[in-house]
């Protein structure tokens, strides 16, 4: 039979944890022997495998990869469980989820005492956190990153859309834009900013009702978000989901035109 690449990569890299392991049995306090074995097992997609020789690294030298790549691994076995959970419904995924996702938070937050200006630690400690539902703390890890490198516009997004979804729409609408001062046409940021003022507008009437007061201030967030959602769907004129908000939003400012317009669109797409 015709040996496949494939099968020629597996024997190798069998060969390797094999010979990685024998020599962890000859000198078992080698740091070095620990992080290449975990490479192996990381490079060959064996994610669990490599928590032991991970940790064995991180006990011997407190190495800073031995953290962030443990750290790492928590986080991905954590997203993958909770991806089982959504699809199976099996409330234990969902427990060891989280397990994973705390094992990664403690094991990034003690690397970061160690080596506190390193960025990829900090972004996994932060998608821990959410994992987590600690989002509190994420919010705190992610103003910190932005601290940290403020013309990074994925970490100005982020921060934005944390903001957001914690009803913080005025800090959601600074980072957003400042985002977007970074990059134009960062698409994410447009849709983000468009909803994030809609949503403050809603916010807003619903406020006023609950007073009994009559405010018509909440439109002007919504006349703020026409021209963001507008451009989404000049980018992407088949996103349905976006002319139906449009729909919405032009109905409450009385453009009826343009929202029979926009509820036809989606209607056609659809």
């Amino acid at each position: 039979n015709k040996v496949t690449d494939e099968d020629s990569s597996k024997m190798y890299f069998d060969m390797a944890v094999e010979a990685y392991k024998n020599a962890i049995e000859l000198q078992p306090d080698s740091g070095e022997t620990y992080r290449n074995l975990a490479f192996v097992h990381l490079t060959t997609g064996k994610t669990e495998e490599s928590i032991e020789p991970l940790t064995k690294l991180v006990e011997i030298e407190q190495a800073e990869e031995g953290y962030q790549y443990l750290g790492e691994v928590y986080y991905t076995l954590g997203v993958n469980l909770m991806n089982d959970f959504k699809f199976g419904k099996n409330p234990q995924d969902s427990v060891k989820a989280m397990d994973y996702y705390n094992k990664s938070i403690v094991t990034l937050e003690e690397g970061l005492k160690k080596y506190p200006e390193n960025s990829e630690m900090q972004v996994a400690r932060t998608s821990a956190y959410i994992g987590a539902g600690r989002i509190a703390e994420a919010i705190a890890a992610s103003k910190i990153l932005v601290d940290n490198e403020p013309n990074n516009k994925i970490y100005r997004y982020n921060y934005g859309v944390l903001l957001l979804n914690s009803e913080k729409y005025a800090e959601a609408e600074t980072q957003l834009l400042e985002a977007l001062k970074i990059d134009p046409e960062y698409e994410n940021a447009i849709y983000n900013l468009g909803v994030t003022y809609v949503k403050w507008g809603t916010a807003m009437n619903k406020e006023a009702e609950q007073q009994g007061t009559i405010s018509e201030d909440y439109k002007k967030k919504y006349e703020a978000a026409l021209p963001y959602l507008e451009k989404v769907v000049e980018k992407d004129p088949t996103n349905v989901a976006i002319w139906e908000l449009l729909g919405k939003v032009y109905s409450v400012l009385g453009m009826t035109e343009d929202a029979n317009n926009a509820f036809k669109k989606a209607d056609e797409l659809r």
